[in-house]
């Protein structure tokens, strides 16, 4: 009786998780608008890269989702892409409009800002340094998956060794949240001149801070929080 008892309570567990998880994955709940982020976003026939190609939609062209669905993953991101436009839109190239739903990070890497969102409402605004050309910050929609207080950063974990031209060798990194699978985060960048933030892109595709906005963000943020990117 025990045995089944806490098999059952287990399986329960293991269903709460799935669905905070497909919640955060697809937040918010289909219908709804999306704004193109990237440069262009083709509209496929079915949600994979090989399948026809339906259309073309551009940055800043807003599109109505109206389901979401589970497709290629091509970029070791979600695999989720929007049934719209006459076809489907892979996810990570379109916004999805967040107004209502919760707490979201929203980066503008036009103006160098980050802004911490509730809602439609903009709470707290700071200025950032992101990737610089050849090691551009992707643009977007991804949650924080992964949170770390205190690490180093070395640059042999991305295959830049010791001595080598561009490595780099950072301990004490507070307030990292990472969003991508490849490593892109917000964190404390205390090795940049203070000039840099808000005025132009030093890093190698993270999202770089100032102490007090890095510590901010830390506290406003948790696991599974919306990361807007976007130019």
């Amino acid at each position: 009786m025990a045995k089944q008892l806490l098999l059952t309570m287990a399986a329960a567990m293991l269903a709460m998780v799935t669905a905070v998880g497909t919640a955060f994955a697809q937040e918010p709940p289909p219908p709804f608008s999306a704004t193109v982020v990237d440069v262009a976003a083709n509209v496929r026939a079915e949600p994979n890269s090989e399948s026809a190609l339906v259309d073309v939609v551009r940055r800043g062209d807003d599109i109505w989702v109206t389901d979401v669905v589970e497709g290629e993953n091509p970029d070791g991101g979600s695999g989720l892409w929007y049934e719209a436009a006459g076809g489907y839109v892979y996810s990570r190239y379109a916004a999805a409009k967040v107004a209502g739903y919760g707490r979201w990070i929203d980066v503008d890497l036009s103006n160098l800002t980050t802004t911490a969102m509730v809602g439609d409402e903009a709470v707290f605004t700071a200025e950032i340094t992101a990737g610089r050309p050849g090691w551009e910050t992707p643009v977007g929609v991804f949650n924080i998956h992964r949170r770390v207080l205190n690490e180093t950063m070395d640059g042999a974990t991305i295959g830049i060794s010791p001595g080598s031209p561009g490595y780099y060798y950072f301990p004490d990194v507070l307030y990292t949240q990472y969003f991508t699978a490849s490593g892109n985060a917000l964190h404390y960048n205390y090795w940049g001149d203070d000039t840099e933030f808000g005025s132009r892109n030093t890093s190698r595709g993270c999202v770089g801070m100032q102490l007090g906005a890095a510590e901010y963000f830390w506290n406003f943020a948790s696991l599974g929080t919306v990361v807007r990117v976007h130019y």
